[in-house]
């Protein structure tokens, strides 16, 4: 059990290194290859650091750009790190803005 967890722990630090480096090509591989690692999580270094293309990617994997299990949203995220690109997508997704 303890092997899977490194395991899980090691790709997860790869996948936060493709957001950083904005490597949106070895995220969809990524996705592909194994969907489950993406969720809510990838959110908010996605908008801190990877930009509207890396978003983007995370919707297509089919994560939820309208909730997360933390107190903020993406939309919330977006705003208050001041990426008015993202913010604008988001809303375009129909994101709700009222969301708490």
């Amino acid at each position: 059990m303890l092997h899977g967890i490194l395991i899980k722990y090691v790709v997860n630090l790869n996948l936060r290194e493709f957001i950083r480096d904005r490597d949106v090509s070895a995220l969809a591989k990524a996705a592909k290859d194994d969907p489950e690692l993406f969720d809510d999580r990838l959110w908010f270094p996605s908008i801190r650091e990877g930009g509207l293309e890396v978003c983007r990617l995370l919707v297509a994997a089919g994560v939820s750009p309208h909730q997360t299990r933390y107190d903020r949203t993406p939309l919330h995220m977006a705003a208050f790190e001041g990426n008015s690109d993202i913010v604008q997508w988001l809303i375009e997704q129909s994101v709700d803005p009222n969301v708490k």
